[in-house]
């Protein structure tokens, strides 16, 4: 996760409080693949060609160029401006990477199933072009 407004003593204090909850997990993927297909539903039913972009996407290009192919998706120019700066800081994962193993391994046939059902969603992700620096 990332964050404009988080300093390492909040962040420890979230991850101290943090707690595994294989339910509360599955309530939350279930809730967000059903956000999902109720999305395309409407995109589709509207005629509509979304911009598509995952998390991993986002944080892993620079700015410039995630603006540049939002911008180009919609059909306008980008403004010749200076660098674009993000002002987000990446979460530490504390406890988090250890609780996604953990699920995964506990819910194996589950996740295969989710990310079974998400593929042809994922593979519709745009890429983001990086452009010289």
């Amino acid at each position: 996760a990332h964050s404009s407004i988080s300093d390492e003593a909040a962040q420890a204090g979230a991850d101290s409080r943090f707690t595994y909850d294989h339910k509360a997990i599955r309530r939350s993927i279930d809730s967000l693949c059903w956000q999902e297909e109720r999305m395309d539903e409407l995109f589709d039913t509207h005629g509509l060609e979304p911009f598509r972009l995952s998390y991993e996407t986002a944080t892993r290009s620079r700015e410039r160029d995630l603006l540049a192919a939002i911008a180009r998706h919609i059909g306008v120019d980008l403004p010749e401006t200076g660098d674009v700066e993000a002002s987000l800081t990446k979460l530490k994962a504390g406890k988090a990477t250890e609780f996604i193993q953990r699920f995964k391994d506990e819910n194996a046939d589950y996740v295969a199933f989710i990310n079974d059902r998400r593929a042809p969603r994922l593979a519709r992700v745009n890429d983001i072009p990086a452009s010289d620096p």
